[in-house]
């Protein structure tokens, strides 16, 4: 029977809103939980708390960043696939058979995520199709799941210099996706929900020279040095009311200069 690893990232104080909505135990499903803080000591309770609970492994972590979190928690991951999962979310209760059942000839699947609110947290498609480097570019981390073994053969980890807590605090979720496609990856999305998540993310912002600059590391990565300047030119087009001119302006010249990092 294929299992699959829920891969949870919190940091400090977040860890009791993630113990409180953690999933209950399911036979062919393993809970790992990557938990950052500075405090180790604050936090003694949580083993206890987790004590009874065979099916969740419990690591620490002395450094912050989500991309850090996740690559962490892969590394201690066993089972088949793996499903990358946040500490605010709330998951259906039949997910588990939903998410291996998908997973069947994929690499690695994205799926559709209801908002708290009403609705879903984005428009989402109502049709399965196949990934390319443009579609990728809106998915979230918490909508991937992946083929274990698929990752570590290919080496396949999160960009630690993006990502919430890192220096450039978005689109790390693209980067990982475009090495799967990369390496000749099978990834789909399915129009399956599989969890329920508040409406705002940290990754939707673009108003500060680091969020800007994080679209341009990211195409960079997905597209090459020849084509993710024309890429990023029309990323700025296409929002042009949410992108500050000037600081627009500002990457380019960092581009030009062979400074992006």
């Amino acid at each position: 029977m294929a299992s699959i690893d829920f891969l949870f990232s919190t940091f400090e104080e977040r860890i009791d809103g993630l113990l409180k909505n953690l999933p209950g135990f399911c036979s062919n499903r393993n809970i790992i939980i990557v938990h950052q803080t500075q405090d180790p000591n604050s936090f003694r309770y949580v083993k206890e708390y987790l004590s009874d609970r065979d099916d969740v492994q419990y690591i620490q972590q002395n450094e912050y960043g989500v991309t850090k979190s996740r690559n962490l928690a892969i590394k201690y991951s066993s089972s088949d696939y793996v499903l990358f999962c946040d500490d605010d979310v709330v998951y259906e209760d039949n997910v588990t058979s939903i998410l291996l059942r998908s997973m069947v000839g994929c690499d690695a699947c994205t799926f559709r995520i209801s908002s708290t609110a009403e609705g879903y947290t984005k428009d989402f498609k109502n049709y399965e199709f196949t990934h390319s480097r443009f579609s990728i570019l809106s998915v979230g981390t918490i909508e991937i799941a992946c083929d274990r073994a698929f990752l570590i053969k290919y080496e396949i980890l999160f960009p630690e210099e993006l990502g919430a807590g890192a220096k450039y605090p978005s689109c790390d979720e693209p980067v990982f996706l475009s090495k799967i496609l990369a390496n000749g990856g099978v990834l789909k999305y399915k129009p399956v929900t599989i969890c329920s998540h508040p409406p705002i993310s940290s990754g939707i912002k673009i108003d500060t020279f680091e969020s800007l600059l994080s679209r341009a590391i990211a195409f960079k990565y997905i597209f090459g040095s020849r084509v993710y300047i024309a890429v990023f030119v029309l990323f700025w087009i296409k929002n042009i009311r949410r992108i500050d001119a000037k600081l627009a302006l500002y990457v380019l010249l960092k581009i030009f200069r062979g400074k992006l990092l």
